[in-house]
């Protein structure tokens, strides 16, 4: 956070740091566990304390920008680490694991998080969580066809209730509606969301679009195929980006319309598995893909 210019890189063998850009890559994970390391995430108010999730051994803490670490599972569940969810605002933070979802405050203890997501008992597993960088208290969670929002901190979650199709509608045989494998905020209007789809085959529909904070949405999606949309990502007011199956698309005009961007990267058989937006530069794009690193 705050310098452009430094980097952390979590892998399946180790966890790496640049201090250039990329240029050059040095590794930064002692007494870490090393193995499978998976994510990375800081305090926004002070950089040098930063966790890393690694699968199989929990979630280790640095309190020196990463040169030492040591174990930070306490309360946590022993299981797989798949994702660490981090507020860009404040202390709080979400681990997505193979037994559930946990929930670390600014005291630093964890909770595990059932409520309302559980569904007959399973683990809980949400497809993702959205920190509102404007607001720290509002979280989004999200997973297939049903959103959640959270105006403390996520310490509770309320169902986004979304306006059912009309008769009409009906009549016409409009009965799609908005998925959430994906979910994005418009920084330059909070009201505004976009919700990516689950394999929606029907055109247009890959992606919806709501203008009043979540209450309807109505597809957006001109331009893109009818895949899996697995990441969304708002770099500045209209301009989205989105991975639908192996490919990059963005928009520039708040979803009206979508198109193919990614020149320089792998072939269209390599997995996209992130996309970050420098938040000092719109323009600035990382990409992380299952052949490596691309700017």
């Amino acid at each position: 956070p705050g310098k452009a210019d430094r980097l952390w890189l979590a892998s399946e063998k180790g966890l790496f740091r640049t201090t250039d850009g990329g240029a050059t890559w040095q590794r930064s994970d002692r007494d870490s566990g090393r193995y499978l390391l998976r994510a990375v995430a800081f305090d926004p108010a002070d950089a040098r304390q930063m966790l890393a999730a690694s699968s199989g051994a929990g979630v280790y803490r640095s309190a020196d920008g990463g040169a030492t670490w040591a174990p930070s599972s306490t309360g946590l569940a022993a299981a797989w680490v798949e994702r660490i969810d981090a507020s860009p605002a404040s202390a709080t933070i979400f681990v997505q694991t193979a037994t559930g979802l946990f929930r670390r405050d600014a005291a630093g203890s964890w909770e595990e998080k059932a409520e309302p997501f559980e569904d007959d008992g399973d683990e809980v597993e949400l497809d993702g969580l959205l920190f509102d960088r404007q607001s720290p208290e509002t979280v989004w969670a999200f997973d297939t066809s049903s959103a959640w929002r959270s105006g403390d901190s996520g310490k509770s979650f309320r169902v986004l209730e979304k306006k059912e199709p009309s008769m009409r509608e009906l009549m016409k045989g409009n009965l799609a509606s908005a998925q959430f494998r994906s979910l994005a905020r418009d920084p330059g209007n909070p009201n505004i969301l976009y919700a990516g789809s689950w394999s929606n085959d029907d055109p247009g529909q890959a992606v919806w679009k709501s203008v009043d904070g979540g209450k309807t949405f109505k597809p957006a999606g001109q331009g893109l195929p009818g895949d899996d949309v697995t990441l969304l990502r708002a770099a500045a007011p209209g301009v989205v980006y989105a991975v639908v199956g192996k490919a990059l698309f963005r928009t520039d005009d708040g979803s009206a319309k979508w198109v193919a961007v990614g020149g320089g990267l792998p072939g269209s058989d390599t997995v996209l598995r992130d996309v970050v937006v420098d938040p000092t530069e719109a323009a600035r794009l990382f990409v992380a893909t299952e052949k490596g690193l691309f700017l």
